[in-house]
């Protein structure tokens, strides 16, 4: 019988594993970055209240924190020829290039205390708490420094221009409006805002008044 030829078996093909069933190494997951929906806000660093300190004094800033230290009689401003004490020269609050209103009056703690009080409740009635001295109504710092000196005679005479209470509202103001800038309000006082210009007419011309009958 002839020989039967077999068949040759075609190598089977390897098999293809449906995706379904195909096993993968799950994707890496990117590291989540910032959020940039609208209204998404980065959270803001907290800020703080810069606190300019001098060895034998307290800081000129807004610091209500009274003690019973020495001041540095070497600092105290002295009269001029004409018995008046000019201001010092410098920026007030500043280590550097200026000097502590504290040190260069050398008035006790007490009166600092109650002058810088009378001069911020001024400040909270007449001028807006956001604004730094610089940024004020042209005019309204001066016309305020009037006002307290017409209204309470003698408190800074002795001092050239007032000088004593323009220190006060500049440092009252830089620390305010920084704290509006922190979105920190510094509430104004219950009166404000009151008309600047009447107050200072009227204080002008009481003051006036009471001058005529000293002399009568």
């Amino acid at each position: 019988m002839p020989s039967r030829a077999r068949s040759r078996q075609p190598t089977p093909a390897p098999s293809q594993s449906s995706p379904a069933s195909r096993q993968s190494t799950p994707a890496r997951q990117p590291t989540p970055g910032p959020s940039t929906t609208e209204d998404s806000t980065d959270p803001q660093p907290p800020c703080r209240q810069k606190t300019v300190r001098f060895p034998s004094v307290e800081p000129d800033d807004d610091n209500d924190e009274q003690d019973d230290r020495e001041v540095d009689t070497a600092k105290v401003a002295t009269p001029d020829g004409d018995g008046l004490i000019s201001k010092p020269e410098g920026e007030v609050g500043r280590r550097k290039r200026g000097y502590s209103l504290r040190a260069v009056l050398g008035w006790s703690p007490t009166l600092f205390k109650s002058t810088k009080d009378l001069v911020l409740s001024y400040v909270e009635d007449y001028l807006h708490h956001s604004l730094s001295t610089s940024h004020q109504p042209q005019g309204d710092v001066d016309s305020l420094i009037k006002l307290i000196q017409a209204r309470h005679p003698g408190i800074v005479d002795l001092y050239r221009d007032g000088w004593p209470i323009r220190d006060m509202i500049y440092l009252r103001l830089k620390y305010t409006s920084s704290r509006f800038k922190c979105g920190q309000v510094v509430p104004q006082g219950k009166k404000y805002p009151q008309d600047l210009k009447k107050a200072l007419k009227e204080a002008e011309r009481n003051k006036g008044k009471q001058r005529a009958m000293e002399v009568s």
